[in-house]
């Protein structure tokens, strides 16, 4: 069977000119092999057939066989590279044009990748969406914020089957940090209740996971944060102190740092449960979370 495949396919290919000569060689061949595997004869015949599949062996299968005139081809490129180079300039301007043409191309194409990436690399991200707030007043559209009220998350959790979860975020506009003798302002600092790396995975390089963010008065570092204030020490377990709070902050963990394609930028994170009382006493007034 495979022998019959084989001797077909090379009927089909090969120049009538070299079937004679070709094929009683490779019958020969086959000959010699069958009388040691009948097998192992008809697989390497196969072979044999496939190896002489090559453009100097082939038919012509159309008129003036692009395939097997490699004569025309290289006629058109000489006849190409001479007109380039007798057009210097033109040659030139055509050139540079395709290269800012293809580098413009490739700058956009990275640049809508990034884009379209942002918030991507969470698990489930597909599921994961922002509470907002339309404020409507005598049936107009007033104020439109991209934040909600501190309880709405866990009124959502409960009151909506399809909700799994929620996190109650708040962001700081600066809070000042000691470091050593002096003080440092970081811009980048919000609470964040426990759930919040429930449903923003990201790597938490150091402490424990369970219960980070959990007790009042504690923190969880980026990378590049707990490298500014600890060096090559872990910070696990170790106090920062908060000019803004005039207390001691712990250090409970370490995540790796956000991605630049994210749009909920932040370097610290604290437990929400430190301004307790303040969202306690804005609760359904203000929408700041």
């Amino acid at each position: 069977m495979i022998k019959r495949l084989a001797n077909r396919l090379l009927r089909w290919y090969l120049h009538p000119d070299f079937y004679p000569d070709i094929s009683g060689d490779l019958e020969e061949l086959y000959l010699r092999n069958r009388a040691a595997s009948p097998v192992v004869a008809d697989w390497k015949y196969m072979l044999q057939v496939i190896v002489l599949f090559r453009p100097s062996l082939m038919r012509t299968f159309f008129k003036n066989s692009i395939i097997k005139d490699t004569g025309m081809l290289r006629n058109y490129f000489k006849i190409g590279v001479r007109s380039l180079l007798k057009q210097k300039a033109f040659t030139f301007i055509n050139v540079m044009g395709l290269a800012v043409g293809l580098a413009a191309f490739l700058l956009i194409q990275q640049y809508v990748k990034f884009e379209e990436s942002y918030d991507r690399h969470f698990a489930d991200a597909d599921q994961l969406y922002r509470l907002t707030t339309d404020q409507v007043v005598d049936s107009v559209l007033g104020t439109r914020d991209a934040m909600s009220f501190a309880p709405s998350g866990k009124a959502l959790v409960e009151e909506v089957p399809e909700i799994i979860d929620a996190t109650t975020t708040y962001q700081f506009g600066g809070l000042i940090f000691r470091k050593g003798e002096s003080f440092v302002t970081e811009e980048r600092v919000i609470a964040v209740d426990e759930h919040f790396l429930n449903l923003f995975t990201y790597e938490v390089l150091s402490g424990n996971t369970a219960s980070l963010l959990s007790e009042p008065n504690s923190l969880v570092l980026s990378e590049s944060k707990a490298r500014f204030y600890f060096e090559s020490q872990d910070p696990v377990g170790k106090t920062i102190y908060l000019q803004d709070f005039e207390k001691d902050f712990k250090v409970a963990g370490v995540i790796a740092d956000p991605g630049q394609n994210t749009h909920y930028k932040f370097d610290i994170l604290m437990a929400i449960s430190t301004i307790k009382e303040r969202l306690d006493q804005e609760a359904w007034n203000g929408y700041n979370y």
